[in-house]
């Protein structure tokens, strides 16, 4: 007797990045056309002519995203060597997509692989409908983050006319 063969089921299983960007920091910098529209409102009118310089310094300022284990996402800047937050948020994960959750709002950043690494682009969708590609510059394991104090606002060129919550 010959039995028939038994068919073994397909399973297609989708890329994600949910388990490789836990506990990574993203460096990459902001194409100064993703800088418009992410200052805060309120930030704009208070910074009034140096809204430009600000911009300017911003977009050449290495930024990043540090992706915790616990599902809570850090944006910051490296400052003199020290790197700190600015503000921070929640994320989850669908295949190569992360939906950030921020006061405001949410973004998306859209990955092209499941292992992202530096020199690759993601595109990041902002929650004002702005849609950027942005280029890793490094990838590094997180690390605890000191907040964003005036001395470092200074040299940023922000002084001390911030408003509370003013980069969030």
């Amino acid at each position: 007797f010959l039995l028939p063969k038994e068919e073994v089921p397909i399973v297609l299983v989708k890329p994600s990045v949910a388990d490789y960007i836990k506990g990574k920091r993203f460096t990459y910098s902001l194409p100064e056309e993703a800088i418009d529209g992410l200052i805060p409102t309120n930030l704009v009118a208070v910074l009034g002519g140096q809204i430009n310089s600000i911009k300017a310094q911003l977009s050449s300022q290495p930024v990043f995203m540090q992706f915790g284990t616990n599902n809570i996402v850090e944006y910051g800047t490296s400052i003199k060597g020290s790197v700190a937050k600015i503000t921070q948020g929640t994320y989850s994960v669908d295949g190569l997509s992360v939906m950030l959750a921020k006061d405001g709002g949410n973004d998306t950043a859209v990955f092209t692989k499941a292992e992202p690494g530096i020199g690759d682009e993601f595109n990041m969708k902002f929650v004002t409908g702005k849609d950027v590609k942005i280029k890793i510059t490094n990838v590094e394991p997180a690390e605890p983050l000191q907040g964003m104090n005036m001395a470092m606002m200074g040299s940023l060129g922000l002084g001390g006319s911030m408003p509370p919550g003013g980069l969030a």
